[in-house]
């Protein structure tokens, strides 16, 4: 049986590492805990008011989401981050020892506050 650790980096994020052992329809919730988000001004902000859900398909594909509140926004919108608009920062998830990293990630900041990270990493890659 294999283990699977999961670390976010998004050059600002980074989540503890998380264990679990591979199987068909593995999924880790936790509540608690912290993890580093960006506010509407691109500032890191460590939340500590957080539900953070890890996946693992069938087909060895990954996805971990980390949902926060209460994160600065005073521009009355929708604020996103990505790799695209954040100069290329990846994420990254150690499965089995090896560390892959990936475009795939993304950031919502709703006007009031609310931010989730989604980090995707496909088994091809």
């Amino acid at each position: 049986m294999s283990k699977l650790k999961m670390f976010l980096f998004v050059g600002f994020v980074a989540l503890p590492a998380i264990s679990w052992a591979e199987s068909e329809h593995a999924a880790v919730v936790i509540t608690g805990g912290g993890c580093t988000v960006r506010d509407a001004d691109g500032n890191n902000v460590q939340a500590t008011d957080v539900h953070k859900t890890i996946t693992n398909s069938k087909n060895g594909n990954v996805t971990l989401r980390c949902q926060a509140k209460d994160v600065p926004n005073a521009t009355g919108k929708a604020v996103l981050w990505d790799y695209n608009n954040t100069g290329g920062l990846k994420c990254g998830i150690e499965v089995n020892g090896n560390f892959v990293m990936t475009t795939e990630w993304q950031e919502s900041l709703s006007a009031d506050g609310r931010a989730t990270i989604v980090c995707h990493i496909n088994k091809a890659e």
